[in-house]
């Protein structure tokens, strides 16, 4: 039973030390395979006593999360701290999402965006982007959109779609940089090449108001349906909007129920009150259509991008 409930924390663990081949690294493997705690612990705590990085970061998480060892939050920071200090990428940015999460307490934000920084530096985009979040997060004091539309730069640059979408999204609203549509549509136009659902969601908007491109609802109801196909319930809920006003489609009260039923059934509860808004304008036999259609409905692709359904 201890091996199935540890079976996320294993291939986490594998996968750190997949690029490397330590003479005594075997046997830990082994320990960790059988779930051996005890012995998984002792061979990673010699590795990282004799200055290992990657067993350090390991040991580290295991003290955090409380995986193979009792859970002890001091520790974990010590040697997650250990491994930072040592000027490693992957250690700095373990480190820096242990603070920037509150895994040992309250969130770290200054914290966070130190270690951040340090791994940026060294040329991480992913820290690039998480300082970007730091510096656009409105619960954190350090709040300051120039710095963030700075990183949040560095990255899209490289090529980081959620970076170019969140650069794209300030150009938008105009914070940290002048507003400016076509920017934004520049922006979330790179990312929804790489079929980043958000992307694709923000970009159907700007196409469905006019704004930084000429309006399209038929280029709006494209992109939302590639945003919706990825299952992303904000993205179901504004193709329903879209059936149901007949823009950039014929006007179909049957799909508008089906996507909203979808959104919500996702957890985006604006679409039950829009669900319900169609109830009186449909037949029994098309609200049982639409309810069938839902229900069989099944995305006709892998979801590349994760989110989170209450967001």
């Amino acid at each position: 039973m201890y091996v199935v409930r540890n079976l996320f924390i294993i291939s986490i663990l594998f996968l750190a030390f997949a690029s490397v081949s330590w003479p005594d690294s075997k046997s830990a493997f082994e320990a960790l395979k059988q779930g051996d705690k005890e012995s998984a612990y002792r061979e990673f705590r010699s590795l990282a006593e004799e200055g290992n990085i990657d067993a350090q970061i390991i040991l580290g998480r295991m003290y955090v999360d409380g995986n193979f060892v009792t859970r002890d939050c001091a520790k974990g920071i010590e040697w997650l701290k250990k491994a930072a200090e040592q000027n490693d990428v992957n250690a700095q940015m373990t480190f820096a999402s242990v603070l920037l999460n509150g895994d040992c307490g309250e969130r770290d934000y200054a914290g966070a965006a130190e270690w951040y920084t340090r791994a940026a530096k060294q040329g991480s985009v992913d820290a690039q982007y998480e300082l970007g979040e730091i510096y656009s997060n409105p619960q954190n004091k350090l709040r300051d959109f120039v710095v963030a539309a700075s990183w949040y730069r560095r990255a899209a640059k490289r090529g980081h779609v959620y970076a170019q979408t969140s650069l794209g999204t300030l150009y938008a609203e105009g914070q940290g940089v002048s507003c400016d549509y076509r920017k934004a549509v520049e922006w979330y136009s790179k990312a929804a090449l790489h079929e980043y659902y958000e992307a694709q969601r923000l970009l159907g908007i700007m196409y469905s108001e006019g704004r930084g491109v000429p309006k399209n609802d038929k280029k709006a109801v494209s992109l939302f349906r590639k945003s919706a196909n990825q299952d992303y319930h904000k993205a179901q809920y504004l193709l329903g909007c879209m059936y149901g006003a007949g823009k950039g489609v014929s006007l179909d009260y049957v799909m508008a129920y089906m996507w909203f039923t979808l959104a919500y059934k996702n957890g985006f509860n604006p679409a039950m009150v829009a669900r319900n808004a169609l109830i009186d304008k449909m037949t029994q036999k098309d609200i049982d259509k639409a309810e069938g259609l839902a229900e069989s409905w099944r995305p006709p692709g892998k979801t590349i991008y994760t989110f989170d359904r209450k967001e």
